[in-house]
Parts: structure tokens; sequence; C-alpha cells
């Protein structure tokens, strides 16, 4: 957002037409004397007006007030909550609104839940528009369990904050780069994304995390990020004397959090902790069993409305057939929330899904975006071995007849699949040239992880428009890159012929994997230190066969 401040009564702003927290009312964030640009990159901190009814504004923002009305012909346009990026100014009996910018909103989860299904009773849109709108992060956000209170005496507070989230709460180990987080992520930890300041160009990196800390107010960008992918953000430490020295945090009694501390994050008390909490059940959850707890009176107005929101959703989800399920989004949300407690009924649909829907489900991740990693993973993950197979042998055929690899082939997607554990069982039934294939596509994935390092904390709005132009730079391959494929190696005995299969145009560090492959077993594992050979011992009594001699290839 640019815009020229000419006087008091001009100004940059961003309008709601659902409040972004609480989905009631409507929403204007904005500041007087300002360019348009101290908003959008977070450094002026905005003001925050609610309105039910726009006669509250008219003599505080008249141009907003004579807008309002098309904010309901907006939301039948778009068939969502709008965001309006706006200029405004006033003049002699004259009153300009220029829209600049206009979105889908991204809410937090109580917001969204109450406005989709408004949207839907009102008849703007439909049922199934109602369940894409309603992302599983959303009611993730609604019912994520609460911290213990007896827990509190046992972590040290460290800091105030200021929280984007509403009743949130987040125990994970704090990290202070792009690298050193999402190599945290890819090992399965929780964790929390801490940085001096955050930019528009951080929110691929933040969709990846579970938290982040900004010492400074973050950029209008960032936050509805946050909002989106359901990050609890805590902004403007500074204020409260907090320091980032040397990859640490330091508060004015000089207490430290330092790289993968744990730390606890909770926005009820607006506060950071040091430690891990304990936590129980979300109050929400307790009051749709049925639960009884002392509640305020407007709490207990938003339960009671909540509940009755939540209600008439999970009647329409129930009424979803396996057949109406044909979009990856609402397989997601189903399989993340509404089956969440029933693991085995997860698992036994989405196998069932997949069988009826191969196709389609292929199709759809090779169609995969940058920022859609985690959604997709935790469903792979779900497939049963032979399944996971058969995904392997149709993408890797649709890729090799497609010229389809890295970015194009899923965003590396395919990457990020394969560079999970396997059994050997998998690998057998994967022939030379599907190996080759797969083992270049996670060379692929590692180069894209650097790219969110080298560029994501810059710039990662360009990253594609970059990783397309410019292509991957190299990488230093490591012992733990080829370690993953190391049941792939207990049974291949000819690389030459899998070397030999490598796709056109394929990375030519591949090769370099390769070659690190092809090294004893004793370059990877000491046989005569127990817990670097019991890694190895493990791993072939798992799979039924014996330890291979040190020196044997």
């Amino acid at each position: 957002m640019v815009w020229t401040v000419r006087d008091s009564d001009s100004y940059p702003g961003v309008l709601y037409s659902r409040h972004s927290r609480t989905g009631l009312g409507t929403q204007i964030e904005s500041v007087r004397n300002i360019f348009g640009e101290d908003i959008m990159t977070g450094i002026t901190q905005t003001d925050d007006t609610e309105y039910f009814h726009r006669n509250e504004i008219k003599e505080k923002f008249p141009e907003v007030y004579h807008f309002d009305p098309l904010l309901k012909l907006l939301e039948h346009k778009i068939k969502s909550p709008a965001t309006i990026e706006f200029a405004a100014e006033s003049g002699e009996r004259i009153n300009y609104f220029a829209i600049l910018q206009l979105n889908m909103s991204a809410v937090t989860g109580r917001a969204m839940l109450l406005s989709a299904v408004d949207l839907y009773q009102n008849k703007v849109i439909t049922s199934k528009r109602m369940i894409e709108l309603i992302h599983p992060y959303h009611l993730t956000q609604i019912f994520s369990d609460s911290i213990d209170d007896n827990s509190f005496k046992d972590l040290e507070f460290f800091s105030r904050g200021v929280s984007i989230l509403p009743r949130t709460a987040v125990t994970a180990k704090a990290y202070f780069s792009a690298t050193t987080a999402l190599a945290a992520k890819k090992k399965g930890e929780k964790v929390c994304f801490c940085k001096e300041n955050f930019i528009p160009s951080d929110t691929i990196v933040m969709g990846e995390v579970d938290a982040i800390i900004s010492l400074t107010p973050a950029a209008i960008h960032v936050v509805t990020a946050c909002r989106g992918f359901g990050v609890p953000a805590f902004l403007n430490l500074e204020d409260y004397g907090v320091k980032l020295v040397s990859n640490k945090f330091i508060n004015s009694k000089g207490l430290e959090i330092r790289e993968g501390d744990w730390i606890t994050v909770t926005s009820k008390r607006q506060m950071i902790f040091i430690g891990k909490a304990k936590y129980i059940p979300a109050r929400f959850r307790k009051y749709l069993k049925g639960q009884k707890f002392k509640l305020e009176p407007k709490e207990a107005k938003v339960f009671e409305n909540m509940s009755k929101v939540y209600m008439e959703y999970q009647e329409i989800v129930n009424s979803l057939k396996l057949e109406e399920i044909v979009e990856l989004n609402d397989l997601v949300r189903l399989i993340q929330t509404d089956l969440k407690d029933v693991p085995q009924k997860a698992k036994d649909f989405l196998n069932t899904w997949f069988d009826k829907y191969t196709d389609i489900y292929v199709d759809q991740i090779l169609k995969s975006e940058l920022g859609t990693h985690q959604d997709q993973h935790m469903l792979y993950k779900m497939l049963t071995l032979d399944r996971k197979v058969d995904l392997f042998k149709k993408i890797t055929k649709v890729c090799l007849e497609k010229n389809l690899k890295g970015f194009t082939a899923g965003a590396f997607m395919l990457g990020r699949f394969i560079c999970l554990p396997h059994p050997i069982s998998f690998w057998k039934s994967l022939n030379s040239r599907e190996i080759a294939f797969l083992l270049n596509e996670s060379v692929l994935f590692e180069k894209y992880m650097k790219v969110l390092d080298n560029v994501g904390e810059r710039r990662i709005n360009r990253a594609r428009k970059k990783i397309l132009d410019e292509g991957l730079r190299n990488i230093q391959l490591k012992i733990e890159n080829a370690q993953i494929f190391m049941s792939l190696k207990l049974i291949v005995k000819n690389w030459i012929d899998i070397q030999n299969s490598l796709p056109p145009d394929f990375d030519e560090e591949t090769k370099y994997l390769i070659e690190i492959l092809k090294k004893p077993f004793n370059y990877f594992y000491d046989y005569k230190t127990s817990w670097s050979k019991c890694e190895l011992q493990d791993l072939c009594d798992k799979e039924g066969i014996p330890l291979p001699d040190p020196d044997s290839v």
C-alpha cells in the first residue's frame, strides 16, 4: 500500500467486512498522518476501530461510512468475508474512498466459523463454499488445548507481548533463523520462530512453524498471515525491554532465551514463559460436552453463540459423503479436525478416498504450492505402504512424461515425501528409473529448504520467480542426507544402474548423493561405538536382516 499524506483528513487503512478476531461487527485498522507503507510494513502500530452500525463511524470515518453499504455486495461477489486496503480523504462536501486491494479475509478461527456460517444462513454462499472457507487451522484455534494453571508454578516468566490470535497457547522450542527453525520442524519438533522483525516476505516460513515472536510490530500482511495460518504471534517485545543479542533474547533482568530452549506463549495472559507447560482440554470443547464450569457473562454469551454455530457446521460436515470430497483442502479439513479424535477412522477414510480418487490425488499433489507442505505431509504419512508405492509409481510416470520436477512437480512436495524414512519393502517395489527420479527430488527439496534460508527471510514473495528464473544453488550434501536412504542402500547391489537411470536435466548433485550412498557402511556408522552402530542395528533388526559388514558397500 502506497499513499501520500496530504493532511489530517487523508489516511490509509485496512477495512474488514467481518471483525478479524471475533467475526462480529466490522473493523477498521488505520492511523492518521502516515504513509500507507508504514502500516503495511509494521513500522507504525495501527488504531483498531470496531463498529456494528455505520452511524457509529460517520464523524470519524465519513469516507468509510459512505462505502460501508457496498461491503455486503463485495461479500456476495467474492463469496467470502472481505478485506480491503484503502486510502481515504475528505474535502469540501466530498469524501473520497479508494480501494487499493481487495482480498478474501484471513481471520481467526472463531471469526471464520461465525462469518462463514452466517454467510451460508443468509444464502450468500453454498454449504460447499462454507466448508471451503473453514480451514483446519480455524478449528484447531477454537479447540486447541489450554494451559493447566498448575503448570505456571513450574514456568519462569520472561516477558509480555502483544498477541495476534485470541485464546491460543503453544509450547515450542525457540529458533532464531529460518534454517534452524525449518530443520527442527523437519524433525517433528514444535517450533517458535524468533526474529527482531517480520516482513511480508516471511509469510511462507511462518506457515511451516507453530508460533512466532517479534521484537517489533509486524507488517499487516504478516499479521494477516498469522491469522490465516493459525500461527500464534507475539509482537512488540522491545517495548517490554527485550533485546536480540547473538541469537538469543535477553530481557531487562538479564534472563535469556537461547536457540533450542523450550518456551510457552499464552495469548490469554499476553505472556511468554521459559519452560514446558502442561495442557488441559479446551474450555469450549468441555462446554460442548456439557461440563459445568464458571464463565464470565460475556464469555458465556460467546460460548452459547459459538456452540449453536458449530452444531450447524457439524450437521453439514456429517452429511458429506465420500464422493462429495474431491478437493484435498476438504480432505485435510476432515482428517485434521472432524476426525482428529478418531485416528483409525481418519486413516481408513483417507485410504478409501485414495483408492477412489488416486488420479485426482496425483493431479492435486502436482499442483501444490509453496506453503502447503505440512497439510499434504500429514496426509501422506497416513497412507498405507502399498498406497505410497502406488502413489509414487503413478506420479513418477506423469513427471517423467511431462518433464516435471522440483518446483513444477508440486513445489518440491515429492522431495518432502521421499525424505521420510521408508522400509526396504517400499524400495523393492520401485524400479531403478523410479528410484533415480525420487533421489533427484530429494536433492531438489533440500535445495528448496536452502532457498527458504537464503531468500525466505528477505523476499520469499519472489521465491517462485527466483527459483524458476535463476534455478537452485548448490548445497553441501552431508551424511545425514544419505542416511535417510539407508534402507535403500541395504538392498541395492548395482548403483550404476540407478545412476544411469537418472532423468534428463537431473540435478548434478544427485550424482554426488549416489556417490555417497556407494560408500561402505563404516562411512556412515562407527562400528566401534555402540550408540552409532546401534542405529544401523535397530534398522536391520526391524527389517529382519543381518548387520552388514563394515567394509561392505
